[in-house]
Parts: C-alpha cells; structure tokens; sequence
C-alpha cells in the first residue's frame, strides 16, 4: 500500500476518485448522464492498452509480426 500513499501525497487521486465514484445523479443512473464517464472509461482503456503495445511493439519490417504474436501451443 506504500506506493498508493505515495501516489496520493503527490497526485491526490484519491480525493479525486471518490468524488467521481459517489457524485450525485440527479435524477438516477440513466444513459444519458452516464456517457461521459463511458468515454472516459474507454479512452482510459485505449490510454492503456496502447502504452503496452508501444512497450512492446517493433516497428521494422521483418520483427513486426514477432513483437505482437503469442502462438498459444507454445509453438
């Protein structure tokens, strides 16, 4: 939990979390006010995704298809 304390000394995510989590809908939890924390949550996702996949990408010609594909047998 060290390094979560950390984060929150500096960032302050914490505060900010809790505030996204519990705010108040008006009116209840319907599409309509909901989007915006569904794009959110998607771009996140697509943020996170596309950090490992620059991690581990190789751009060249002739290592491409190797830096991405995992044969599942082991093969």
């Amino acid at each position: 939990m060290g390094l979560f304390d950390w984060l929150d000394n500096r960032t302050g995510y914490r505060k900010l979390v809790r505030a996204a989590l519990f705010e108040h809908v008006p009116g209840g939890a319907r599409w309509r006010y909901i989007w915006g924390s569904t794009l959110t949550f998607a771009i996140v996702v697509q943020f996170i995704t596309g950090v490992f996949l620059w991690m581990h990408y190789s751009p060249s010609a002739q290592t491409a298809w190797e830096s991405v594909y995992y044969p599942k047998n082991g093969s």
